[in-house]
């Protein structure tokens, strides 16, 4: 990606800029002019620290944004450091419906008689967002930005819509679209995933959202890699689902797309996937499919944790969150990834706005116990999560030059593979 020390913002011509004062504070906190570079490196995960503001819903968005391959270049394309004191930041206000271009001091809230920052730490940039933010969507005071949501912070970030989406409410593929689709092979067979673009179109409408969840665009990115597959003269074929997914692993480097189509052939049997039959109900495979199918098409995703989450072991720094297990309630993090183990169980991958506290898991007689750990960055197993988060946040997709040039190659990919096919009879 272009990377620029002082943010790669630029402001459209006649755009207006609009100077923002600085949020409110107390009478015992007061800003610092800073000096240093913005991006000093490219941004990322690791810039995420929150302070003692609570706001853990827009890190969480911001550390959602990040985890995308051209996330760094989002983030950059926000800011542009004026080099006179100021910094320019672009924001999405929903209630307008447009950008907007906001001038902002460059400097942070400090506790009076103290090296106390109550922004969130890691790198300046992260700050200084954080304050426009607060200033421009948050009520304007840093004491009235507890209590905000997610999905209003991906939507000033990125612009666009944001959707709140339920295990209950998640798009879950029919028995009929599965059963269909499983009757076109069987355990020598690996044609289910290759004539799906070849099919009639009534019979593609029904089957293509129980894996790809309708999305052309995956199915071109899966069609290409099978399509160089065959030529290598690779054959998918595989009699246990193990065999299946070790195969997947060592030929499919885009994980994420690997992730998505590893999970439908195991959750539906089309291969024999051993100890892993009925771990999980169909509700939670399709929700976990989603946050496959999202990550795949780099769409940002968010979550917060409900209130009761367990008998409570400690207090959270930033808000007085309870704290169980090392996960905290009432509390928003990054989806950053998914997984699966050698025993058949799905995990979550999730990213703590702290920069530290975590959930890990020992092990007994094949029961998972749930422990505290001190890594921000944690897979959580999937009936685990079911507990204790009741939805995810899905962003919008940003528009940014490596996006547009993927988009574009999917596009044509697309058109090629659509020119080539024959037209199927009816029969």
């Amino acid at each position: 990606m272009a990377h620029h020390p002082d943010g790669l913002l630029v402001v459209p011509p006649k755009s207006a800029v609009v100077a923002l004062s600085n949020p409110g504070t107390s009478k015992l906190q007061t800003h610092f002019k800073q000096s240093g570079k913005l991006f000093p490196t490219i941004p990322s995960v690791d810039d995420v620290v929150q302070g003692n503001l609570g706001d853990c819903y827009f890190l969480a968005a911001v550390l959602a944004v990040l985890e995308s391959p051209d996330g760094p270049e989002i983030i950059e394309t926000l800011m542009k450091d004026n080099l006179n004191g100021t910094v320019t930041v672009r924001l999405f206000k929903k209630a307008e419906g447009q950008f907007h271009y906001l001038s902002v001091d460059k400097s942070l809230v400090y506790e009076f008689f103290s090296t106390k920052v109550l922004h969130a730490t890691g790198a300046l940039w992260l700050g200084i967002l954080e304050k426009a933010f607060i200033k421009f969507l948050a009520e304007g005071a840093y004491n009235k930005v507890s209590g905000g949501h997610e999905g209003e912070a991906l939507v000033a970030l990125l612009g666009g819509e944001s959707k709140a989406v339920s295990f209950s409410s998640s798009l879950a593929a029919t028995q009929a679209d599965v059963d269909v689709w499983a009757n076109l092979c069987n355990t020598y067979s690996d044609s289910m995933l290759y004539k799906i673009p070849m099919m009639r179109d009534n019979f593609r409408q029904s089957v293509l959202p129980a894996v790809f969840g309708g999305s052309e665009a995956l199915l071109t990115q899966w069609m290409t890699w099978y399509t160089k597959a065959r030529k290598e003269q690779l054959n998918l074929s595989r009699k246990t689902f193990e065999e299946f997914e070790a195969f997947m692993k060592q030929n499919l480097a885009d994980e994420a797309l690997r992730n998505l189509v590893v999970t439908w052939v195991g959750a539906h049997k089309v291969v024999s996937i051993g100890g892993a039959v009925g771990r999980y109900s169909p509700p939670q495979i399709d929700f976990f499919m989603r946050i496959q199918r999202l990550l795949a098409l780099r769409i940002p995703i968010a979550a917060g944790t409900i209130k009761n989450i367990g008998t409570p072991s400690g207090i959270g720094r930033s808000a007085g969150e309870p704290i169980s297990k090392g996960l905290a309630g009432k509390h928003a993090y990054g989806v950053l990834g998914t997984k699966r183990d050698d025993a058949g169980r799905l995990y979550v991958k999730l990213r703590n706005p702290w920069g530290d506290t975590g959930r890990a898991y020992t092990e007994s007689g094949g029961q998972l116990t749930a422990v505290e750990t001190r890594d921000a960055e944690f897979y959580m197993e999937l009936w685990d999560f079911h507990q204790n988060f009741d939805s995810i946040i899905e962003g919008a997709q940003a528009v940014t030059a490596a996006r547009q040039a993927f988009q574009r190659d999917l596009a044509q990919q697309l058109q090629n593979q659509r020119a080539a096919l024959k037209p199927i009879s009816k029969a």
